[in-house]
């Protein structure tokens, strides 16, 4: 095995019947404390902290470090035992791993390679990367869409844009609550197909962040549309009750929808560079900065029309006239910047820009 040194990363090597962690034989290079090559030798059950177990037969042991490169060769007799595999088949999937080490003991992997086929592994052979399967490739794409365009772009509409189209009507409902209830149910919708997908494949707790963040996720969206069919009318005194806790509610989904994406490219960007990572994070400065400067033309323009209200009833106070047409225009203009079509528009094509990119990486990889 030959791999690159980045702050004491060390290459692990896996045997397995399966192409997910889990019931593997393992091999480790390992830097010790001292900055040398050990060889160790382990098995895992899952997800967890491989058990050390016996290096036993294992002869020409060969390792270095040389110019930040780790070096480890070594002939294994060992057999492989594998508990859940009664085969006795010599063909496995191999697993490839890096991370850190701290004192000769292994950390979290952070890069993988898992071998697209079985491989004999007493012939040398030629061996081709594992593509991420397309279940969890459409799982991906459909967390993407729900909570970084039709759920990011209902929540604007709603937060900012009830002023659009202002006096249309759809089914007796404004405009926007029909843009905001159709995107929001689309979101929920892609959101419950992206976890049965995720359990289907996986048929079992994987463990990690990644789907503590996504079960999360689920529930708190899956109580959203229960709360907005369960509200109380515009009018009722305790109606503040309910639009604190919907903003809430969509407010922890957004933050842990976003931390879950984060995590789950984490999962499926296996470059150097780590580039979708880097989109994504452009991703989410782009949707700061258009809610943080949205928030402050809103506040602006409530804050002019209360300074005009007053104005006016200053007016007609003292003078007992009607205001001049100047003014009324010039604080609809104030009020208007956001009801503009052109501004979600602006918003829905930055985000779709983000989006495709994250497509075609989750696609490629």
């Amino acid at each position: 095995m030959t791999q690159p040194m980045m702050k004491k990363h060390s290459p692990w090597r896996k045997n397995s019947p399966w192409r997910k962690a889990g019931n593997d034989d393992i091999y480790m290079c390992v830097l010790d404390s001292g900055g040398r090559v050990q060889l160790q030798r382990a098995y895992s059950t899952g997800t967890v902290t491989p058990q050390s177990v016996s290096l036993g037969s294992v002869t020409d042991i060969t390792t270095s470090v040389q110019n930040g490169v780790i070096r480890c060769s070594f002939t294994s007799n060992n057999s492989i035992s594998t508990q859940r595999s009664s085969t006795t088949s010599q063909s496995y999937y191999l697993l490839y791993a890096r991370g850190p080490s701290v004192n000769g003991q292994i950390q979290m992997h952070t890069k993988t390679f898992v071998s697209g086929q079985k491989v004999d592994i007493t012939k040398p052979t030629d061996v081709q990367k594992a593509h991420k399967p397309h279940i969890i490739k459409a799982h991906g794409a459909l967390m993407l869409i729900a909570w970084m365009c039709t759920g990011s772009l209902g929540m604007m509409v709603a937060r900012f844009n009830k002023g659009l189209a202002k006096g249309h009507r759809v089914c007796g409902k404004d405009l926007w609550f029909v843009v905001h209830v159709s995107l929001m149910c689309l979101s929920v919708a892609a959101t419950i197909i992206a976890f049965i997908l995720a359990f289907s494949y996986a048929r079992d707790w994987s463990g990690g962040v990644h789907p503590v963040l996504g079960c999360l996720v689920m529930i708190l969206s899956f109580l959203q549309p229960i709360g907005a069919l369960l509200r109380c009318g515009p009018q009722h005194p305790k109606r503040f009750f309910f639009n604190w806790s919907h903003a809430l509610n969509a407010l922890a989904i957004k933050g842990l929808s976003v931390a879950a994406i984060f995590t789950g490219l984490g999962l499926m960007d296996s470059s150097d560079n780590q580039w979708l990572m880097k989109v994504m994070g452009g991703f989410v400065a782009w949707e700061a900065i258009y809610f943080l400067l949205s928030d402050l033309n809103l506040r602006w323009s409530q804050k002019n029309e209360e300074l005009h209200e007053f104005g006016e009833f200053q007016e007609l106070k003292f003078r007992g006239n009607c205001f001049t047409d100047m003014d009324n225009s010039h604080g609809s203009r104030n009020s208007a910047i956001m009801e503009a079509p052109v501004v979600p528009g602006l918003f829905f094509s930055g985000n779709l820009t983000f989006l495709v990119a994250l497509l075609v990486g989750i696609g490629m990889s």
